[in-house]
């Protein structure tokens, strides 16, 4: 096990230098965030980010500043999956310390790197907080490429922190971090006499956090469960200070703040929890108050937690960080009010402490700005006269109000991570100086020293004051943008943002959209083709488009189905997904060119992969002999790898099979010229009818859909194909011709042509999932033209359903809760009237109202009982099942569903459920392996009590070996005790014929698709196991309830 210590002097007392950078343009874009789906545009802006307030806000999506899908959008505008907002903004990062990052080991070829962050940094991008982060600092000032963090520390916090410089560095390091082998240990001074007199001292306290702006959390019943073990260091009788080691057994957000000062303690600089509003409101006092879980995360709630109590501690919070800011907020609530009010522009009400007013006012706000020695102005029209003749606090570029540089008591908190460790390695650093015995002197040192120059006057007004322009007080003239500079009114500006330059409106056109004249392909689930299939026609059904949709092309094991141009199928499907009506794909393409994949072609690329992985094996460790006797200096090895590299990609240097490819993909691209141009011309007139803004960014995509290819790599494919798609759409121009209407854009391009390489489609032998042994199975090249996002919702699942109870998750999961509650409607009795069915794991209540949109159709009366252990999570499905007023269809409670004797009170009784459809936990991050087999052990017996006979249990998990396991163990033991009437054994998990047509080839003079075919066939061979991708591999089992024999 090694050891290292931090070498020469420990951190030296922060403040006395500052690190600036300048401003600069910046354009934040992001897709739609789960939590923001089904909220208004203005409300989300408003209440996730602090650093502006509402007036400014609904002034930049006036004019066009913040977009959504490129184009002008509504204040009031709801915000859907798949949407694209963009705000551009003059960015001003706070000053950080000048302290430098110090490397306390660093070992590339492992990937290791461990440092000590100083405080006052952040860890990654956030809020305000860019290029001074920790993970920017140590590409720009030491150059290294790649940094990834497992865990992360407090802006305010400084200490060891352990990273990788590779990926599969950072893997390893996060599966150690997941298992909880890291022992952390840190050092605090706190206010008093911390207790203990050298005993240690546990604390066990629950944390929940109540707001995410101002990072305020509380000791609670409904948090999160903590442990922290305290060890009094020493005392200083002289401060009434203790130096306190730490050691948190968790790992949960202010877990040691929050723990030493429900002790009495709290960390004596901490601005959060060492506040004045504290005084009289302990954190005992704070777990007595009733807190409202579906306002307190600001997700389209109240923005209050519900507590007057908890309310007044953020609120003054708050109070305190505007009042340090200059209040800068409040001047620019003041200015851009100005500017509302001049251009008649209503200010609606909004929930939420930052959608308030920033202006100190009367009531319980007066008696915190006075405790912190604010003088009160209730006179907002002197207010506007001060700030407008005091515009020297004003950037001259974009004219936000600018921020003091902070004090040297506001960049750190006296918390320090001093120590991370396992059984194999061990980092340490030195104790900080407010930790020493002479630590106060360090602190007079350093008030001496203020005569100097301490402060860097990056972010300070400038001396004279800046009037404002005529073009930024009038609503009707642009604002001079630096970072775009103003053309002749008889030239084109098509891309240019202003803040007082309006974008163009959506449009209002009702015209319908052009019909689909081309073949669809739909991104499915690996394994779940002929399910999607089946959705896929129940779609086409319900639309009205046919009574007995054909088969589409589907193929087992290929993760897509085409939908074919005859009989409108296309066109319908495409309007359906523009509805959002299509659940169980994950994204849609229009099919411009497809050439099959011979398995001749893929066998030689597998043969070149392996034959080409032993010699690069070869060469490597030669190269590391030569490199251990004679070695490089880091400029050498440099230029060395970057030759490597260059060379690697060049044509002569790639295997035969490689270059097969290139020129197969080529040819099919060449070939498909009109369908692109159709296609291109279909695409646009499709998007004009929803936004009516230019078209000019476009990516290139490859994806190997598994495949493996000897030497290149994605990245490298679509860097080959890149210029086949600029050519097409630019012509052979250059990057910066002037002429160019298109534009690379690889984070969100408006047009995404793709490159697929698709296993076992078109293949009429067994299908191969690419996992198991056996040669790779032939498929299909395809390109293809993605299809935007939905614009609609369906009726059973509203837009604000993903907000509500995504908890942090991602689309992905709602795909994954239909495809597995779309399993659960194959199995109704014939004349079955009424069906109960079970979800004991809802979470957040994904599946459960999945499976009622899926059962809508049957024509069944059906009631879904839902339930978890944790009742968060209970909290969460409710108000989930509430958006979709589904409250007469599911039914939830907190239960333990191997509890038989709770269960069967909740549902009525034993032997009442038709189907159990569920998502299993596994893995670590929800349990440990322990808990997890006892958990299904016990589980399986409980629904065998509660399912009738005959019924059935749709389980998904990626424990599957695990669960085949217990229920073979199981099904032994119910063999021997005679008393057991009935077992739950495995079923084929496949879509049943019709009754006569069993192993039939058709069904009703139609044929059958050959996923439907090969998913009958591989189920009733697998034994129960149905193996599939949702974004991991996971099992799906059916297990029926029969008589023991």
């Amino acid at each position: 096990m090694g050891t290292e210590n931090a070498e020469g002097s420990a951190s030296a007392l922060p403040g006395l230098r500052l690190r600036t950078q300048e401003p600069y343009w910046h354009d934040y874009t992001t897709h739609a965030k789960q939590r923001w789906i089904g909220r208004e545009l203005l409300e989300i802006f408003t209440t996730e980010f602090r650093d502006r307030t509402k007036e400014y806000y609904l002034w930049a999506i006036h004019k066009g500043v913040c977009t959504v899908n490129g184009s002008k959008a509504s204040p009031r505008q709801i915000v859907k999956d798949g949407d694209l907002i963009v705000n551009r903004v003059h960015r001003h990062e706070p000053p950080v310390t000048a302290e430098p990052i110090r490397i306390l080991h660093r070992d590339d070829d492992a990937g290791r790197l461990v440092v000590i962050k100083p405080g006052s940094i952040p860890v990654h991008s956030a809020g305000r907080y860019h290029r001074s982060t920790l993970i920017e600092m140590l590409k720009a000032d030491h150059g290294i490429s790649q940094v990834h963090t497992a865990n992360r520390l407090d802006r305010l916090t400084s200490g060891v922190m352990v990273l990788s410089t590779k990926k599969e560095a950072a893997s390893k390091l996060a599966a150690v971090y997941l298992s909880g082998d890291v022992r952390k240990n840190y050092v605090c001074r706190v206010r008093g006499r911390f207790p203990g007199d050298g005993k240690e001292v546990t604390c066990e306290q629950p944390i929940l956090s109540v707001d995410r702006q101002s990072g305020v959390n509380i000791v609670h019943p409904l948090g999160k469960p903590c442990k922290t073990i305290f060890h009094r260091l020493s005392y200083d009788s002289a401060t009434d200070t203790s130096v306190v080691w730490c050691r948190p057994l968790t790992g949960r957000t202010h877990q040691i703040r929050v723990h030493v000062q429900y002790l009495g303690h709290p960390i004596c600089n901490d601005p959060v929890y060492g506040h004045a509003i504290w005084e009289g409101r302990s954190q005992e006092d704070m777990a007595k108050e009733t807190v409202s879980t579906e306002s307190w995360k600001g997700e389209g709630g109240t923005g209050s937690t519900g507590s007057s109590k908890v309310d007044a501690i953020i609120a003054a919070i708050k109070a305190q960080r505007d009042g340090q800011e200059d209040w800068a907020r409040w001047k620019d609530e003041v200015i851009y009010g100005h500017l509302l009010q001049e251009a008649e522009l209503e200010l609606p009400d909004l929930p939420g402490a930052n959608a308030q007013t920033a202006r100190p006012a009367k009531g319980k706000g007066e008696e915190v700005l006075k405790s912190l020695g604010i003088e009160i102005d209730t006179q907002s029209n002197r207010w506007l006269k001060r700030v407008e003749t005091e515009a020297c606090g004003m950037c001259d570029e974009c004219k936000i109000p600018l921020l003091p540089d902070p004090r040297p008591e506001e960049l750190f908190i006296y918390l320090h991570a001093m120590k991370y460790e396992t059984e194999e390695w061990c980092y340490e650093d030195e104790l900080p100086w407010w930790a020493r015995e002479d630590w106060q002197e360090a602190i007079s040192q350093a008030e001496r020293k203020r005569g100097g120059q301490m402060f860097s006057s990056g972010s300070a007004p400038p001396a004279e004051p800046v009037g404002f322009s005529k073009e930024f007080l009038d609503p009707g003239v642009e604002l001079s943008d630096p970072a775009h500079p103003a053309v002749p009114p008889q030239q084109e500006q098509d891309t240019t943002v202003r803040l007082l330059d309006m974008c163009s409106a959506p449009s209002s056109s009702s015209a319908p959209a052009p019909a689909c004249p081309f073949p669809v392909l739909f991104e499915v689930f690996h394994g779940l083709e002929d399910f999607a299939e089946q959705d896929l026609q129940r779609v086409l059904k319900e639309r009205g488009a046919m009574v007995r949709p054909p088969p589409l092309g589907a193929w087992l094991q290929a993760g897509h189905v085409r939908a074919q141009v005859e009989d409108g199928i296309s066109a319908t499907l495409v309007d359906a997904w523009q509805d959002g009506q299509v659940r169980s794909a994950e994204a849609a393409h229009l099919v411009m060119g497809e050439a099959p994949l011979a398995q001749e072609v893929v066998q030689r690329l597998r043969d070149d992969r392996r034959s080409g992985g032993r010699s690069r094996r070869r060469e490597k460790i030669a190269s590391v002999k030569a490199k251990s006797a004679a070695p490089k200096s880091n400029a050498e090895h440099t230029a060395e790898v970057e030759q490597e590299h260059s060379s690697s990609d060049h044509p002569e240097k790639l295997p035969q099979s490689e270059r097969d490819l290139i020129a197969l993909i080529r040819k099919l691209w060449d070939d498909c010229l009109p369908a692109r141009d159709q296609a291109l011309a279909f695409w646009r007139q499709r998007r004009k009818t929803q936004y009516n803004a230019p078209l000019q960014s476009f990516r290139c995509t490859f994806n190997r859909c598994g495949y493996l290819l000897p030497t290149l790599i994605s990245k490298t494919m679509e860097y080959e194909l890149s210029d086949c798609v600029w050519s097409w759409l630019n012509g052979n121009t250059k990057a910066d011709d002037p002429r160019n209407e298109w534009t690379v854009d690889l984070k969100a391009p408006q047009l995404n042509i793709v490159f697929k390489m698709v296993p076992n489609f078109g293949a009429n032998e067994r299908p191969n999932n690419l996992i198991e042994h056996g040669p790779p199975p032939a498929g299909a090249l395809f390109v293809l033209l993605e299809l935007d996002p939905p614009v609609g919702e369906s009726q059973l699942r509203p837009a604000a359903l993903t907000g509500a109870a995504a908890g942090g998750g991602t689309a992905l999961a709602f795909y994954r809760a239909h495809t597995l509650a779309n399993l659960a409607r194959v199995f109704p009795e014939p004349g079955q009237s009424e069906v109960k069915l079970l979800e004991p794991c809802v979470g957040v209540g994904r599946i459960a109202t999945e499976m009622v949109a899926t059962l809508q159709n049957l024509q069944l009366d059906f009631k879904v009982f839902a339930c978890d252990i944790d009742t968060a999570s209970i909290a969460k499905a409710d108000a989930a099942i509430t958006l979709c007023n589904l409250h007469d269809r599911i039914k939830t409670s907190t239960q333990d569903a191997t509890d038989v004797d709770a269960m069967a009170a909740f549902l009525g009784g034993r032997e009442t459920i038709d189907t159990v459809v569920t998502d299993l936990p596994w893995g670590h991050r929800v349990l440990t392996k322990n808990q997890v087999h006892r958990l299904y052990r016990n589980l399986l017996p409980a629904l065998l009590a509660l399912l009738k006979p005959g019924g059935h249990a749709i389980l998904m998990t990626a424990e599957y070996t695990l669960l085949q396991r217990i229920v073979a163990e199981q099904q032994v033991q119910s063999k021997k005790d005679h008393l057991s009437k009935y077992r739950l054994a495995f079923a084929p998990l496949h879509i049943p014929f019709e009754a006569g047509e069993d192993n039939a080839e058709e069904r009703s003079g139609v044929a059958v698709s050959s996923a439907r075919k090969w998913g009958v066939r591989m189920a009733e061979e697998s034994g129960g196991l149905r193996m599939a991708r949702c974004g991991h591999i996971v099992g799906i089992f059916d297990l029926r309830k029969e008589r023991v024999l």
